[in-house]
């Protein structure tokens, strides 16, 4: 029983994570890649740190 709950917990933490990058990648697509850059997302880099 405890084996199989702490399984769930890992497989469910996995799939989060891979849900919470694609998301990231799906984002920045085509713009910045800088995580506190207010124009990611968008069109064209505006961060100074490339």
């Amino acid at each position: 029983m405890t084996q199989t709950i702490i399984t769930i917990v890992i497989v469910t933490a996995a799939v989060g994570w891979a849900v919470w990058r694609l998301v990231r990648t799906l984002r920045s697509r085509g713009g910045c890649n800088c995580r506190q850059c207010p124009h990611s997302g968008k069109p064209g880099c505006h961060c100074q740190h490339r």
